[in-house]
Protein backbone atom coordinates (compact mmCIF):
# COMPACT_ATOMS: atom_id res chain seq x y z
CA UNK A 1 0.00 0.00 0.00
CA UNK A 2 1.64 3.25 -0.54
CA UNK A 3 1.84 5.93 1.82
CA UNK A 4 0.06 8.84 1.63
CA UNK A 5 3.33 11.02 1.11
CA UNK A 6 4.03 8.86 -2.03
CA UNK A 7 0.47 9.20 -3.03
CA UNK A 8 0.72 13.22 -2.64
CA UNK A 9 4.00 13.36 -4.96
CA UNK A 10 2.38 11.20 -8.00
CA UNK A 11 -0.85 13.33 -7.65
CA UNK A 12 1.74 16.63 -7.73
CA UNK A 13 3.62 15.42 -10.54
CA UNK A 14 0.32 14.36 -12.27
CA UNK A 15 -0.90 18.60 -11.75
CA UNK A 16 2.61 19.20 -13.72
CA UNK A 17 2.57 16.91 -16.27
CA UNK A 18 -0.85 18.35 -17.08
CA UNK A 19 -0.41 22.33 -16.72
CA UNK A 20 3.46 22.38 -16.34
CA UNK A 21 3.37 25.16 -13.24
CA UNK A 22 5.65 24.43 -10.36
CA UNK A 23 4.49 21.93 -7.63
CA UNK A 24 5.87 20.45 -4.80
CA UNK A 25 7.79 18.08 -6.08
CA UNK A 26 10.60 15.74 -4.50
CA UNK A 27 13.51 15.27 -7.36
CA UNK A 28 16.61 14.21 -7.37
CA UNK A 29 16.96 16.29 -10.72
CA UNK A 30 14.04 19.02 -10.91
CA UNK A 31 16.11 20.36 -13.49
CA UNK A 32 14.58 17.43 -16.01
CA UNK A 33 11.33 17.90 -15.10
CA UNK A 34 10.26 19.59 -17.75
CA UNK A 35 11.25 17.04 -20.51
CA UNK A 36 8.23 14.37 -18.48
CA UNK A 37 5.74 17.20 -18.86
CA UNK A 38 6.69 17.52 -22.66
CA UNK A 39 6.85 14.16 -23.33
CA UNK A 40 3.21 13.15 -21.84
CA UNK A 41 2.11 16.37 -24.01
CA UNK A 42 3.54 14.86 -26.96
CA UNK A 43 1.49 11.88 -26.80
CA UNK A 44 -1.66 13.22 -25.95
CA UNK A 45 -1.28 15.99 -28.93
CA UNK A 46 -0.20 13.33 -31.76
CA UNK A 47 -3.48 11.34 -30.76
CA UNK A 48 -5.25 14.53 -31.25
CA UNK A 49 -3.21 15.31 -34.80
CA UNK A 50 -4.03 11.86 -35.95
CA UNK A 51 -7.38 12.32 -35.35
CA UNK A 52 -8.35 15.21 -36.73
CA UNK A 53 -5.95 15.64 -39.90
CA UNK A 54 -8.44 17.99 -41.51
CA UNK A 55 -9.08 20.03 -38.75
CA UNK A 56 -5.57 20.11 -38.10
CA UNK A 57 -4.78 21.50 -41.50
CA UNK A 58 -7.33 23.70 -41.61
CA UNK A 59 -6.19 25.91 -38.47
CA UNK A 60 -2.37 25.02 -38.52
CA UNK A 61 -0.10 23.36 -36.67
CA UNK A 62 0.53 26.32 -33.96
CA UNK A 63 -3.08 27.04 -33.07
CA UNK A 64 -4.12 23.27 -32.92
CA UNK A 65 -0.71 22.74 -30.75
CA UNK A 66 -2.13 25.95 -28.48
CA UNK A 67 -5.76 24.00 -28.54
CA UNK A 68 -4.52 21.07 -27.22
CA UNK A 69 -2.49 22.21 -24.61
CA UNK A 70 -5.33 24.47 -23.25
CA UNK A 71 -7.54 21.02 -23.37
CA UNK A 72 -5.06 18.70 -21.55
CA UNK A 73 -4.34 21.70 -19.05
CA UNK A 74 -7.71 22.32 -18.11
CA UNK A 75 -9.83 19.41 -18.42
CA UNK A 76 -10.29 16.01 -16.48
CA UNK A 77 -10.49 13.23 -19.06
CA UNK A 78 -13.63 11.17 -18.26
CA UNK A 79 -12.42 7.44 -20.24
CA UNK A 80 -9.23 5.45 -19.60
CA UNK A 81 -9.58 4.61 -23.03
CA UNK A 82 -7.10 6.51 -24.91
CA UNK A 83 -8.94 6.06 -28.59
CA UNK A 84 -11.81 7.85 -26.79
CA UNK A 85 -9.63 11.24 -26.29
CA UNK A 86 -10.72 12.62 -29.45
CA UNK A 87 -14.51 12.11 -28.76
CA UNK A 88 -13.39 14.70 -25.37
CA UNK A 89 -11.37 16.89 -26.94
CA UNK A 90 -14.57 17.33 -29.21
CA UNK A 91 -17.26 17.57 -26.68
CA UNK A 92 -14.93 19.68 -24.71
CA UNK A 93 -14.16 22.29 -27.59
CA UNK A 94 -18.10 22.63 -27.96
CA UNK A 95 -18.20 24.34 -24.48
CA UNK A 96 -14.66 26.07 -24.86
CA UNK A 97 -14.68 30.08 -23.52
CA UNK A 98 -12.58 30.63 -25.69
CA UNK A 99 -14.23 29.17 -28.65
CA UNK A 100 -14.82 32.66 -30.86
CA UNK A 101 -10.89 32.52 -31.04
CA UNK A 102 -11.18 29.72 -33.71
CA UNK A 103 -13.03 29.30 -36.76
CA UNK A 104 -16.52 29.06 -36.42
CA UNK A 105 -16.97 25.31 -38.46
CA UNK A 106 -14.03 24.00 -35.98
CA UNK A 107 -16.88 22.37 -33.78
CA UNK A 108 -18.83 20.94 -36.35
CA UNK A 109 -15.67 19.68 -38.27
CA UNK A 110 -14.07 18.13 -35.08
CA UNK A 111 -17.04 16.06 -34.76
CA UNK A 112 -17.38 15.22 -38.14
CA UNK A 113 -14.18 13.94 -38.25
CA UNK A 114 -14.86 11.76 -34.94
CA UNK A 115 -17.96 9.89 -36.22
CA UNK A 116 -14.98 8.10 -39.17
CA UNK A 117 -13.39 6.67 -35.91
CA UNK A 118 -16.05 6.03 -34.13
CA UNK A 119 -17.56 4.39 -36.68
CA UNK A 120 -13.96 2.36 -37.67
CA UNK A 121 -14.09 1.25 -34.34
CA UNK A 122 -17.43 0.06 -34.19
CA UNK A 123 -17.71 -3.49 -32.92
CA UNK A 124 -18.34 -6.01 -35.54
CA UNK A 125 -22.14 -7.22 -36.13
CA UNK A 126 -23.32 -10.79 -37.29
CA UNK A 127 -24.44 -10.10 -41.05
CA UNK A 128 -24.28 -13.15 -42.49
CA UNK A 129 -28.07 -13.27 -43.09
CA UNK A 130 -27.41 -9.65 -45.15
CA UNK A 131 -28.10 -10.17 -48.74
CA UNK A 132 -27.89 -8.13 -51.72
CA UNK A 133 -30.75 -6.33 -52.38
CA UNK A 134 -32.87 -7.38 -55.36
CA UNK A 135 -36.16 -5.20 -54.74
CA UNK A 136 -38.04 -8.45 -53.39
CA UNK A 137 -41.10 -7.55 -52.43
CA UNK A 138 -40.90 -9.70 -49.05
CA UNK A 139 -37.92 -9.09 -48.05
CA UNK A 140 -37.04 -6.65 -45.08
CA UNK A 141 -34.80 -3.83 -46.02
CA UNK A 142 -31.35 -3.57 -43.67
CA UNK A 143 -29.05 -1.24 -43.60
CA UNK A 144 -25.47 -1.22 -43.28
CA UNK A 145 -25.24 -1.57 -39.44
CA UNK A 146 -22.31 0.44 -39.41
CA UNK A 147 -23.66 3.90 -40.59
CA UNK A 148 -24.88 7.37 -39.44
CA UNK A 149 -26.22 10.15 -41.44
CA UNK A 150 -25.39 13.55 -40.76
CA UNK A 151 -27.10 17.04 -41.91
CA UNK A 152 -23.79 19.13 -41.89
CA UNK A 153 -23.78 22.71 -42.14
CA UNK A 154 -20.09 22.93 -43.71
CA UNK A 155 -19.17 21.18 -46.88
CA UNK A 156 -16.44 19.53 -45.50
CA UNK A 157 -16.62 16.60 -47.78
CA UNK A 158 -16.29 18.66 -50.85
CA UNK A 159 -14.11 21.69 -50.90
CA UNK A 160 -11.11 23.25 -49.77
CA UNK A 161 -10.92 24.78 -46.44
CA UNK A 162 -11.13 28.42 -47.76
CA UNK A 163 -14.86 27.55 -49.69
CA UNK A 164 -15.81 26.75 -46.10
CA UNK A 165 -17.86 29.91 -44.67
CA UNK A 166 -18.78 30.98 -48.20
CA UNK A 167 -20.29 27.47 -48.71
CA UNK A 168 -22.06 27.79 -45.12
CA UNK A 169 -25.80 25.78 -46.09
CA UNK A 170 -27.12 21.97 -45.40
CA UNK A 171 -25.37 18.92 -46.63
CA UNK A 172 -26.79 16.15 -46.39
CA UNK A 173 -24.34 13.09 -45.65
CA UNK A 174 -23.67 9.10 -44.89
CA UNK A 175 -20.79 8.27 -43.38
CA UNK A 176 -20.51 4.36 -43.36
CA UNK A 177 -18.01 1.49 -43.12
CA UNK A 178 -17.37 -1.05 -46.11
CA UNK A 179 -17.87 -4.43 -44.93
CA UNK A 180 -15.23 -5.83 -47.29
CA UNK A 181 -12.08 -3.34 -46.85
CA UNK A 182 -13.42 -1.92 -43.58
CA UNK A 183 -13.07 1.47 -44.92
CA UNK A 184 -14.36 4.47 -44.09
CA UNK A 185 -16.54 6.11 -46.67
CA UNK A 186 -18.51 9.21 -47.26
CA UNK A 187 -21.81 9.94 -49.34
CA UNK A 188 -23.73 12.82 -49.96
CA UNK A 189 -26.84 12.18 -50.72
CA UNK A 190 -30.16 14.67 -51.80
CA UNK A 191 -32.49 15.80 -48.50
CA UNK A 192 -35.09 13.34 -49.92
CA UNK A 193 -32.72 10.49 -49.93
CA UNK A 194 -31.39 11.37 -46.43
CA UNK A 195 -35.16 11.19 -45.51
CA UNK A 196 -35.07 7.31 -47.01
CA UNK A 197 -31.82 6.33 -45.07
CA UNK A 198 -33.72 7.95 -41.46
CA UNK A 199 -36.71 6.82 -42.24
CA UNK A 200 -35.58 2.66 -43.17
CA UNK A 201 -33.02 3.31 -40.32
CA UNK A 202 -35.70 3.78 -37.59
CA UNK A 203 -38.15 1.12 -38.67
CA UNK A 204 -37.72 -1.87 -36.79
CA UNK A 205 -39.26 -4.22 -39.74
CA UNK A 206 -39.93 -3.20 -42.68
CA UNK A 207 -39.92 -4.71 -46.53
CA UNK A 208 -40.03 -3.42 -49.79
CA UNK A 209 -43.87 -3.51 -50.56
CA UNK A 210 -44.46 -1.93 -47.12
CA UNK A 211 -42.03 0.69 -48.14
CA UNK A 212 -43.09 1.29 -51.72
CA UNK A 213 -46.44 1.81 -49.99
CA UNK A 214 -45.69 3.98 -47.28
CA UNK A 215 -43.80 6.67 -49.69
CA UNK A 216 -47.01 6.69 -51.74
CA UNK A 217 -49.00 7.55 -49.34
CA UNK A 218 -46.52 10.25 -47.92
CA UNK A 219 -46.18 12.04 -51.24
CA UNK A 220 -49.56 12.06 -53.03
CA UNK A 221 -48.44 15.01 -55.07
CA UNK A 222 -46.14 13.15 -57.02
CA UNK A 223 -47.25 10.89 -59.81
CA UNK A 224 -46.17 7.67 -58.20
CA UNK A 225 -43.99 6.26 -61.63
CA UNK A 226 -41.56 9.07 -60.87
CA UNK A 227 -41.40 8.67 -57.52
CA UNK A 228 -40.97 5.29 -57.89
CA UNK A 229 -38.06 5.60 -60.49
CA UNK A 230 -36.33 7.88 -58.41
CA UNK A 231 -36.42 5.65 -55.56
CA UNK A 232 -35.62 2.76 -57.53
CA UNK A 233 -32.31 4.94 -59.01
CA UNK A 234 -31.50 6.24 -54.98
CA UNK A 235 -32.02 2.54 -53.48
CA UNK A 236 -29.64 0.87 -56.71
CA UNK A 237 -27.01 3.48 -55.56
CA UNK A 238 -27.24 2.14 -52.08
CA UNK A 239 -26.95 -1.46 -53.08
CA UNK A 240 -24.18 -1.15 -55.09
CA UNK A 241 -22.45 0.99 -52.38
CA UNK A 242 -23.05 -1.78 -49.88
CA UNK A 243 -25.42 0.27 -47.49
CA UNK A 244 -28.35 -1.42 -47.95
CA UNK A 245 -29.42 -4.99 -48.24
CA UNK A 246 -32.28 -7.11 -47.70
CA UNK A 247 -33.13 -9.74 -45.43
CA UNK A 248 -35.41 -12.90 -46.27
CA UNK A 249 -38.46 -13.86 -43.73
Amino acid sequence: MLKPKTIAQQSNLAKYSRSGEPQDLILSKPENVYQYRRLVFNVVLGILKQAYPIALKAIGHEKFSDLSNQFFKFYNCQSPQVWKLPLEFSNWFKAFSGKKDYPEYLSELLYFEWLEIQIHTQQNEDVSNFSVFNFNEQSNLKLNPYIFSILLGYPFHKTQKENWIQEKGQFPIIIYRDFNDHQVRFMAVSQFGFGIIGFIKSAEEINYKEFVEILKSQNPNIQFEILQNQVTTFLKELSQKGILFEIAN
